[in-house]
């Protein structure tokens, strides 16, 4: 169905989660003869709603499948003060007309994206889409615009929970073959009545009877509410780990992808690929995000678990382990993931310091302007009134979008900072800890600068 649907505009895939959306995708993509057609192929989370960073990472693995097939769309979108949407669509749409290749474009996620803008540009995409590009969304729910349109003119394929549910044979193969049970036919009968197709739960179920002749208690507890569904997934398959397993797979459930080098410095050790191994092969809900294997991520209801009994066995170390994740992205120029794990350590002079590296012209052009006003909410106030430059960067993100008050009140509250900060050098000469609020001179010149051109009237918002 897949391969039929490659000359359709858009392969919708949709079902809940646990139906194998990712790995079936993922295994589709591996079976392309010599990589044709090529795969771009996007990830998404909740932090990817801001506009220029999803289409930042739409361009950029389209322009890993061709390059210089993005190069006009990202001037568009980096044009100032604000990007040119209309402008980054009609070179995308253009470029991928010039293409003689055919191209496949991955959504993985995609329910996670909620922003209107970004739905918008993307139905547009759609609806003036070239016959090289292949859209294929990969979600847990129906996106919000028209596929009846879609349907009408055949230009969708739509799977769905009753295509990927898993029959019989397949139920029978998977827990006889793959897990190794000796099941009798009622046994899986009866696993595939309560079940009905859903791969998450028939590992849970398999990773459950390992060793068992029964079912036991194990139908009744995937029936249940989430609280005993986490219990069921402590109590069947993270207490049957060993001892050094279960550290792992607590410790390194903050993260919401996984690699050796990022598991390593979260844990403070050297040997954390050979756990990633080892949990892969035990089958314990962790799957591959790249051919390479490099990348990897829990499956959402075991990490959910696991972070939910970390806190009630660890909580004191939470903080600790973003901390650790926070520098390892920070070294690794991953800005924002590392402003997110230094928000959940609570490591606020920290995170606000990351929040002040943000280029100055990124502000002005809006790509991390929205992201900053949410990060800075997070903040405790007493921390954002004492740094200038942060005060300064949230009235840089303001000045387009808000009331000149607004803007106005946040270049004071910068001017008083940096009065205040400045005050502070002077009685205190010696270093400082790098992370704590600056003031120099050349900052103090940008807030007047800003407070002038508010002075002055030139302010979109007005």
């Amino acid at each position: 169905m897949l391969n039929a649907g490659l000359h359709q505009r858009v392969i919708l895939v949709s079902a809940a989660a646990g139906f194998g959306k990712t790995t079936l995708l993922a295994n589709w993509v591996r079976s392309f003869a010599l990589g044709h057609p090529p795969v771009a192929w996007v990830s998404l989370d909740a932090g990817d709603n801001a506009p220029v960073q999803f289409w930042t990472y739409v361009l950029t693995a389209l322009e890993q499948c061709h390059p210089g097939l993005s190069r006009l769309p990202f001037a568009a979108l980096h044009e100032t003060p604000r990007p040119s949407w209309q402008t980054m669509l009609a070179a995308l749409i253009n470029g991928l007309s010039r293409q003689n290749d055919h191209l496949v474009l991955v959504l993985d996620n995609y329910e996670e994206v909620t922003e209107p803008a970004i739905q918008a540009l993307l139905s547009s995409l759609i609806e003036h889409l070239p016959p090289t590009l292949c859209v294929v969304l990969a979600t847990r729910t129906d996106p919000p615009f028209s596929l009846a349109r879609l349907r009408a003119r055949g230009h969708i394929l739509e799977l769905r929970t009753e295509q990927l549910r898993a029959t019989r044979e397949e139920m029978t193969a998977f827990l006889r073959d793959v897990m190794d049970l000796r099941l009798s036919v009622q046994n899986i009968q009866d696993v595939d009545t309560h079940l009905q197709g859903w791969w998450a739960g028939m590992q849970l179920a398999a990773l459950s009877l390992r060793g068992k002749a029964l079912l036991d208690d194990l139908l009744p507890a995937l029936q249940g509410t989430r609280p005993a569904l986490f219990e069921y997934l402590v109590q069947e398959v993270l207490n049957r780990q060993p001892a050094q397993v279960q550290t792992f797979l607590l410790r390194t459930s903050i993260l919401s992808r996984l690699c050796t080098s990022l598991c390593n410095a979260v844990l403070e050790q050297q040997d954390s690929q050979l756990f990633l191994e080892e949990v892969e092969r035990a089958n314990l809900f962790l799957s591959p995000l790249d051919e390479q294997q490099q990348w990897y991520v829990y499956h959402p209801l075991f990490a959910e678990a696991l972070r939910a009994r970390l806190e009630q066995t660890a909580s004191t170390e939470v903080p600790g382990l973003h901390l650790r994740a926070s520098r390892w992205y920070a070294a690794h120029q991953a800005r924002g993931e590392a402003i997110q794990h230094a928000l959940q350590a609570h490591a606020w002079p920290w995170a606000a310091w990351l929040m002040e590296q943000i280029p100055c012209q990124h502000i002005w052009s809006w790509s991390e302007n929205a992201l900053l006003s949410l990060w800075v909410e997070q903040l405790p106030r007493e921390v954002v009134r004492e740094r200038p430059r942060l005060c300064l960067g949230m009235a840089q993100s303001l000045f387009f979008i808000a009331p000149p008050e607004v803007t106005e009140s946040w270049v004071r509250d910068a001017r008083r900072a940096w009065i205040r900060t400045h005050q502070r050098e002077e009685q205190r000469p010696m270093a400082q800890d790098a992370h704590e609020p600056e003031a120099p001179l050349h900052l103090l010149g940008e807030i007047a600068a800003l407070q002038g051109l508010i002075a002055s009237g030139w302010h979109v918002a007005s």
